[in-house]
């Protein structure tokens, strides 16, 4: 309980130490493999998870789901929902094909045994979230419609949950160029997240930059760019929690002062972007996804570190996402111009 709330207030190191104790504490009374230890485990990976310590934290869910299945309860509720938070702790390392198949299942395996559920929304968000990414748009808004309705049905509206998905949504909108329901969807987060938690919430700096995105899809660099400055200074103040979402603000940022012709801005930018993302290897997609902005805007200055840079990206880019996915034909097309 006590690292619950120390999580809570933000004391995230706190929190992993204090559940550290316990579980030592919690194998000498009653042994590894037992539910209150698994329990623990569980807890310690999502306190290492919002804290950024990924590979750490996907070790504390596979000490779960071990004892899961060593205690015979690796098909019960409980085992699937620390899959389904697994599948959500690899889609957030890049590891998409893993957390595909784990998210999948974990869905499935939820509802025959329980029902709907406000886990079960969380674990559809991030598989429609998914989907988005990996450029089936279609079936992704088909999930994320029901993802968002069943965590307002059972988490609330105003909720984290539904303010999440609702981003996801208006995410994958965005990606088939609908403009005007993205719209719907993302200012109706914002604006949950802003009277709920207020202005500095790490929530509502993210569905600000999901109206980011909006404005630069539609070609308007300079609001997103307005947008975008506020947004990165607030991700800025989070430290590592919020460094994921300052890596992602910082490349749209770059690429919005990239169109608008600051070079100087834009390098410096998504050269911080990169070296976020540098920070864990194992995040391919959206590293290559940093490198290849950078390598654009070098590329506009006549750099001759842009083409080393830009194939790199667009051979991650190909195995992360496919050969045809825009992204990576961006980035062909970016070093193709090199050569033209």
């Amino acid at each position: 309980v006590r690292a619950r709330l120390q999580r809570a207030r933000g004391d995230l190191d706190g929190a992993i130490a204090t559940t550290r104790k316990a579980i030592t504490e919690r194998i000498a009374l009653s042994g590894h493999d037992h539910r209150e230890t698994a329990i623990l485990y569980n807890s310690l990976a999502i306190s290492l998870g919002t804290a950024g310590r990924m590979e750490e934290a996907l070790a504390a869910y596979q000490e779960t789901n071990g004892i899961y299945r060593a205690i015979g309860l690796g098909d019960g509720i409980d085992a699937q929902v620390v899959l389904a938070n697994t599948g959500t702790l690899e889609y957030r390392t890049g590891h998409l094909k893993e957390a595909e198949v784990l998210l999948k299942s974990s869905i499935e395996r939820e509802r025959s045994l329980a029902g709907d559920s406000a886990a079960v929304a969380a674990a559809m968000g991030y598989y429609g979230r998914l989907l988005s990414i990996t450029n089936r748009n279609e079936p992704a808004i088909s999930v994320l419609h029901e993802a968002t309705d069943l965590a307002v049905r059972y988490a609330g509206a105003n909720s984290p949950l539904a303010i999440q998905n609702r981003v996801f949504l208006g995410e994958a909108q965005l990606a088939i160029g609908d403009q005007q329901q993205a719209a719907v969807s993302l200012n109706t987060a914002h604006d949950s997240a802003l009277a709920q938690y207020g202005a500095t919430h790490p929530l509502t700096l993210r569905t600000q930059l999901a109206l980011a995105e909006r404005a630069a899809g539609a070609g308007d660099f300079e609001s997103a760019e307005t947008l975008l400055q506020p947004t990165v200074e607030g991700l800025r103040k989070l430290g590592p929690q919020g460094e994921p979402n300052l890596a992602h603000a910082l490349v749209v940022l770059g690429d919005a002062a990239m169109h608008l012709g600051q070079n100087q801005l834009a390098g410096a930018t998504l050269r911080e972007a990169v070296t976020i993302r540098e920070k864990s290897p194992d995040d391919l997609w959206e590293l290559a996804l940093a490198r290849e902005r950078l390598g654009e805007t070098l590329a506009r200055g006549g750099s001759a570190a842009a083409p080393e840079l830009l194939k790199k990206a667009a051979h991650d880019l190909e195995s992360q996402l496919g050969a045809d996915h825009p992204e990576t034909l961006r980035a062909k097309a970016a070093l193709a111009r090199l050569h033209a």
